[in-house]
């Protein structure tokens, strides 16, 4: 079922596109599958002097022109108009008053391109071509994306060592699938295994399948990221404070018993990991801690980064330096007025964490662009899940378990840098257009078992 009628502006674009349909269901499905798999593809690239391009930028593009010429038009939602025009002004306007005009223009121009085919493009899938169609190809490809990834660890064990392998602990891979390094896969697979997670601690099942649940979250932990030792703590606090709000208790039960089975599961995973395997263990999830989280590089790369980032915005408060000048500032800073001649020497500069990086590129007024964007989808998750409406327990709790998953993700890019992983803004898409799918679902009533609407089967 698709979505027939959607609450946005609706761009006609028939006078651009013939009416002629190049690809059938089959091969469409296949284009959506890819454009979602190759998501995460750092290392998917063909390097032409600065740039990298990547595979995935093909199949969002092919997937952006089918789109929009099959449709003749293009849907923005009207909750996220206001928010996406802020965005491109604070942008914009932080470019212009900062000191690396083009650097930052360009930078806006990519933000451009991301939110068009990272964000406009999945969110009119689910309305042209079926929220649940859509949806269970996005899940698909994180199995595979994870399987490849598992497989990468299991056969370094035998010496075999699988493309895209670029760290290892000791002689054993590190699961990473295609992305740049580990901890980028684990960002890519928390959105996954987070939203499995909440799912199924909100099953009515009495209980949960421990060996598809171990099974789901060991393709996070072979990504062997200390990431992980802060994230599940910290989605088990989420669902304990989710299932604290007002609207959700209906839908989060047990929480307190679920999240300690969480918390035991983890526990208990770490535990059997150090046993197995104790010099890898303590080379990956525990090194911090081993080597002493004060001392570590990695640790102390990112808290300088952070510091550095907040002194520009201390600095420059309402429109901050421009996006992807707070390097190139702070190199000017530390380095004696030098320019830097090479990205590279920008990169220890760059920003580390993504809150100081948005609060350091676009001051406070790009701030409140992207509170406005988050409120926005609180406004509509809300309306959604109102006990008032018609929709099912099971597609609240989908819903719930997709919104969770996307903080998570949200969460764990704090010790990252990055405002255009173009991963997170197609989960945002998806956590939106899922929203409005399961909405327009069950505008005109209740659904029965096999999602038929009762009010029409009964023809009243």
């Amino acid at each position: 079922m698709t979505m027939r009628e959607s609450k946005g502006i609706s761009l006609h674009i028939g006078s651009i596109f013939k009416e002629r349909v190049f690809f059938s269901r089959v091969l469409l499905d296949l284009m959506i599958f890819f454009y979602f798999l190759t998501l995460s593809g750092e290392l998917l690239n063909v390097p032409l002097g600065i740039f990298k391009p990547r595979a995935n930028h093909i199949f969002a593009i092919l997937l952006m022109f089918y789109t929009f010429r099959s449709k003749k038009r293009v849907v923005i939602d009207k909750e996220l108009v206001i928010p996406f025009f802020a965005l491109f002004v604070s942008f914009f306007i932080s470019g212009v008053l900062g000191d690396y005009v083009l650097r930052s223009l360009g930078y806006t121009c990519i933000y451009l391109f991301t939110i068009t085919c990272y964000f406009i493009v999945p969110y009119n899938l689910f309305i042209f071509f079926g929220g649940d169609r859509v949806f269970k190809i996005y899940m698909m490809s994180f199995l595979v994306l994870g399987v490849y990834s598992l497989m990468q660890v299991v056969f370094s064990f035998g010496g075999i060592f699988l493309p895209f392998v670029t760290q290892y602990a000791g002689s054993i891979a590190r699961g990473q699938g295609w992305n740049y390094e580990p901890s980028y896969y684990a960002l890519m697979m928390t959105q996954f295994v987070m939203f499995y997670n909440s799912l199924a601690l909100m099953s009515t099942d009495k209980k949960i399948n421990w060996i598809y649940f171990a099974f789901v979250n060991l393709l996070l932990i072979v990504s062997t990221s200390t990431g992980i030792v802060l994230s599940y703590p910290s989605f088990a606090l989420l669902y304990l404070l989710a299932g604290s709000v007002g609207f959700l208790k209906n839908i989060i039960t047990n929480v307190k018993k679920k999240a300690m089975q969480l918390i035991l599961f983890f526990i208990s995973s770490m535990a059997l990991l150090w046993i197995m395997f104790p010099l890898e263990f303590i080379r990956t999830f525990y090194k911090f801690f081993d080597y002493g989280i004060t001392k570590h590089w990695s640790v102390v790369e990112r808290w300088n980064g952070i510091v550095n980032a907040s002194q520009v915005f201390i600095e420059h408060p309402f429109f901050g330096v421009g996006v992807g000048g707070v390097g190139s500032y702070i190199y000017k800073l530390k380095e004696n007025g030098c320019i830097p001649m090479t990205l590279r020497e920008l990169e220890k500069y760059d920003p580390t964490n993504a809150l100081t990086e948005i609060a350091a590129s676009v001051g406070i007024f790009g701030l409140l662009a992207y509170l406005l964007l988050a409120r926005s989808f609180w406004i509509v998750f809300k309306r959604v899940i109102n006990e008032k409406n018609n929709v099912s327990l099971h597609h609240k709790r989908v819903i719930v378990s997709l919104f969770i998953s996307l903080v998570s993700a949200l969460f764990v890019l704090q010790f990252n840098q990055g405002l255009f992983r173009s991963y997170l803004w197609v989960h945002a898409a998806v956590v939106f257009g899922y929203m409005r799918y399961i909405q327009s679902l069950y505008a005109k009533g209740p659904l029965d078992r096999e999602g038929q609407n009762i009010k029409n089967k009964e023809g009243l």
